[in-house]
C-alpha cells in the first residue's frame, strides 16, 4: 500500500484509512519510515487502523527516525553535513528530520515529514492506539523499530511476542 501510484503498489490509499481492508485479516503490519508522513494529528487514527486489520496477536511493525538522536546533531551545528549515504544520495540530519530533500525538490511531496517521535512518543502512541505488549529500540542508524501485538485473549502471539516487558528503551 502507498499513496504514490508512481511505486506500483498493490493498494493505492492511506494508512489513516484501511476500509477497504477488513477486521482481523493480517498477522503482519510492517511500517517502515512511513509514520513521520503523517500529521501529528493523524498518528493515533493511523495506528487504530493497523490494530483493527491485524488478528488478534498479530504484530505491528514500525521504523521511525529517531528525533531526539538527530537533535544531537542538529545541537552540534551538523544539520547540512552527510550522516550516511543510500542509493538515493547523502542524508542529512535535514532530511531526517523534514524529508529527503532530493526527492522533495523533485516533486515528491511524498517525501515531506510531518512529524517525529522519540521513544518515549513512539511508545505511548502505540499504547494508545491498543497495543500490548510493546518493545521499542533504538538502531545505531538514528532508527527507533517498534513491535507492537494486538492483545490475544488466548495469549498466544504470531512469532511469539518478545520475552521483554512492555515500554521503550
Amino acid at each position: 500500500m502507498d499513496l504514490d501510484r508512481r511505486t506500483g503498489p498493490d493498494i493505492v490509499g492511506s494508512i489513516t484509512d484501511l476500509s477497504m481492508l477488513p477486521d482481523c485479516s493480517y498477522d503482519a503490519v510492517w511500517a517502515s519510515h512511513l509514520l513521520e508522513h503523517l500529521y501529528r494529528h493523524e498518528i493515533l487514527g493511523a495506528l487504530r487502523q493497523c490494530w483493527r486489520v491485524l488478528m488478534p496477536g498479530g504484530a505491528l511493525v514500525a521504523a521511525v527516525p529517531d528525533l531526539q538522536r538527530v537533535c544531537e546533531l542538529v545541537a552540534a551545528d551538523r544539520l547540512e553535513e552527510t550522516i550516511y549515504t543510500v542509493p538515493a544520495g547523502p542524508i542529512t540530519a535535514h532530511d531526517i528530520i523534514f524529508g529527503f530533500g532530493t526527492a522533495i525538490s523533485s516533486g515528491n511531496s511524498f517525501m515531506a515529514h510531518r512529524c517525529g517521535f522519540t521513544p518515549t512518543v513512539l511508545c505511548r502512541d502505540l499504547q494508545g492506539a491498543g497495543f500490548d505488549p510493546i518493545l521499542v529500540r533504538r538502531q545505531s542508524i538514528l532508527e527507533l523499530y517498534a513491535v507492537a501485538y494486538r492483545p490475544s485473549s488466548d495469549g498466544r502471539y504470531i512469532n511469539g511476542p518478545f520475552s521483554s516487558a512492555s515500554g521503550a528503551a
